[in-house]
């Protein structure tokens, strides 16, 4: 019987999964201080300098003294990363999001490989250490090396908790709760500007915003393998116990006979790897076009996210109010994927994104006061759409990915993710020459993105492709995915006989009862 099948009948958003989702989801509020911590902790300190003559801005000379007016104590007022020194402020971020990127490659290629609990595990305990370590790094080298440690361990950790919710959830809800996921990500975003703002020391900030998370490492023990990575691996028994227990934790009876899975005969046994995503035409093209949207959505999304200390005024309250442009992102798309579908909702919200930033153009030249507010309102319209975009393209690449090269996909596609937010602040940089330059190179981007999702097939109530094979049937125009399902499975039974039999056995006995236990 087919696993999404199974997940109908002991429920596909039960009780118990709704824990479980909720406990792997808080996981994402440290990943969330974490990656943008440095806004914080590498914000520019109001300084003078203390001999006559001297300037201290960004491209003059290194100055004989500094001193710091600023209430903040950031790494650069401890290291005096200033004047000829101050790019390496912004080089910290850049580091971490390369360890991100190359995080999310190799430890989403383990779990595919090891499972997915095991990487959690491992990629969110590494996280909580080096984090906390850094913020007793006694040089910028050191802490410079322990961030790109724990950009490594993030990139792993928000793959595997996502990929871990999402396959214990059924096809009906999936939409839903894989959208949702990204409100866990945005609440880390609330609250990290209200702490930074309480706490200014940059190395007590750090310690907070990681040490309580300990916790989670205790918690380990309740949180089950996937299911489903259990079947494609031909762990039968283990998954079917795990179906079991979330059956009875649902409080459902279900005969062990309807919890019997039987994993696709082309995957069991295989191992996969990053050149399998290009092993045929169909999911080459997937993964080029995923590959695009992903790197584009982050580099809008933190492109504009940089730009909201140009908006003028305190950095704690416009870094609150960019993330709150978020929220009503994420509960949108949490109807419109399911009212729409997952591909017109990330081509939708991808044109409007780029359509605001293009708007900008017309504006930012303006020295009027109202051009500046006509500015400000389009950008957090920007922001609204890629925030929009960002939550859709999570579900949607989970359901595109077949199993087998799930968790391996989306670290390839998180890879291209974190190769968008590296360049973000260079694209913003090349503002100095041309102001509206960024912008436009962020509304081109997004709106481009938007158009190339149309090739994509759509996963709306469609069953998780399994193997390499199953990628692409979803995009067949005018036929039921369930048709060539069924052709699939003919062409193998044919082949060998007598497995045909005993599977068409055991199926009618299945449905026979099935329809016992739901009369």
């Amino acid at each position: 019987m087919e696993f999404d099948h199974v997940l109908r009948i002991i429920g596909e958003f039960g009780p118990h999964q709704r824990r479980l989702y909720v406990l792997l989801n808080l996981s994402l509020i440290p990943a969330a201080f974490q990656l943008l911590l440095h806004v914080f902790v590498g914000a520019e300190p109001i300084r003078i300098c203390s001999l006559p003559n001297e300037t201290c801005n960004r491209n003059s000379s290194a100055c004989a003294e500094v001193e710091y007016s600023s209430k903040s104590f950031t790494i650069i007022a401890e290291w005096n990363l200033v004047c000829k020194h101050a790019f390496k402020a912004d080089l910290v971020q850049s580091v971490l999001m390369t360890g991100s990127l190359f995080g999310a490659l190799v430890l989403g290629t383990l779990a595919d490989k090891y499972g997915r609990r095991k990487i959690w595990y491992i990629s969110f305990t590494g996280l909580i250490v080096f984090a906390f370590a850094s913020s007793f790094a006694p040089t910028y080298k050191v802490y410079t090396l322990l961030r790109f440690l724990t950009g490594f361990f993030v990139g792993g950790e928000i793959l595997s908790a996502f990929v871990l919710a999402t396959e214990l959830i059924g096809p009906s809800y999936r939409g839903f709760a894989g959208t949702m996921a990204q409100c866990f990500f945005t609440c880390g975003l609330l609250i990290l500007p209200i702490i930074a703002y309480l706490v200014r020391d940059w190395r007590t900030l750090t310690v907070l915003l990681s040490l309580p998370f300990c916790v989670f490492i205790l918690l380990f023990r309740i949180v089950p393998e996937s299911a489903r990575w259990l079947v494609i691996r031909g762990r039968l028994a283990e998954a079917e116990d795990v179906l079991s227990t979330i059956a009875r934790k649902n409080g459902i009876a279900v005969p062990k006979v309807l919890l019997q899975v039987s994993p696709p005969m082309s995957v069991v046994g295989n191992r996969y790897g990053c050149l399998d995503l290009f092993s045929n035409l169909k999911i080459a093209k997937i993964t080029l076009v995923l590959f695009y949207l992903w790197f584009v959505n982050t580099l809008v999304y933190y492109g504009l996210s940089l730009n909201t200390k140009h908006l003028g005024g305190d950095i704690y309250k416009n870094f609150f109010l960019s993330s709150l442009m978020e929220v009503p992102a994420y509960l949108t798309s949490v109807c419109l994927i399911n009212w729409i579908g997952r591909r017109r909702s990330i081509c939708y919200y991808m044109m409007i994104g780029g359509t605001a930033c293009l708007v900008c153009l017309f504006f930012q030249t303006g020295t009027k006061p109202v051009y500046r507010i006509l500015t400000t309102t389009f950008a957090m319209i920007g922001k609204f759409g890629i925030s929009a975009s960002f939550a859709v393209i999570y579900v949607y690449s989970a359901e595109l990915l077949p199993t087998v090269v799930r968790n391996v996909g989306m670290g390839v596609c998180s890879m291209a993710s974190r190769i968008g937010g590296i360049c973000s602040p260079f694209v913003v940089f090349l503002g100095i020459y041309s102001r509206p330059l960024p912008m436009m190179i962020f509304g081109m981007c997004s709106f481009s993105a938007g158009l190339l999702s149309l090739v994509l097939p759509e996963t709306l109530n469609k069953p998780l492709p399994e193997s390499l094979e199953e990628t692409g049937f979803e995009g067949v125009e005018g036929v039921m995915y369930e048709q060539l399902e069924m052709e699939q499975y003919t062409r193998v039974l044919d082949a060998n006989e007598d497995v045909f039999h005993t599977n068409d056995s055991d199926f009618d006995e299945d449905i026979a009862s099935e329809k016992t236990t739901f009369i």
